[in-house]
């Protein structure tokens, strides 16, 4: 009777040494992660309620995340998509204007 079943070889571990580009990007996700400790601690000590989990926030919080890291891979020299996106959305936007708003969240104009 012949054998139709078919053998695979063992698998074998296998090194794999990652380039210094996706050492840095574990690095940027490891900090974005760090920073959004603290967002969501600040908020949760402001709020009361701990809104990351709420499913309307969650989009939000990601894409938070995906800047830091964006920001913390620009700081060492490295692309990243949001960098475009960033320059398309707010490229002749003051960084060191501020804007003071009232007790209801809304720009005071007259300021």
């Amino acid at each position: 009777m012949p054998n139709n079943v078919i053998k695979f070889p063992a698998k074998r571990a296998v090194t794999v040494e990652l380039p210094p580009e996706e050492v840095t990007v574990q690095e940027s996700l490891e900090f974005a992660y760090e920073i959004a400790d603290v967002i969501h601690d600040a908020l949760h000590e402001r709020t009361g309620d701990c809104i990351f989990t709420d499913d309307d926030y969650t989009p939000l919080v990601i894409c938070v995340t995906e800047v830091i890291s964006a920001m913390y891979l620009m700081s060492h020299g490295h692309a990243h998509p949001f960098h475009e996106i960033a320059q398309e959305l707010f490229g002749g936007v003051d960084i060191d204007a501020e804007m003071e708003y009232d007790e209801t969240n809304e720009f005071d104009e007259d300021e």
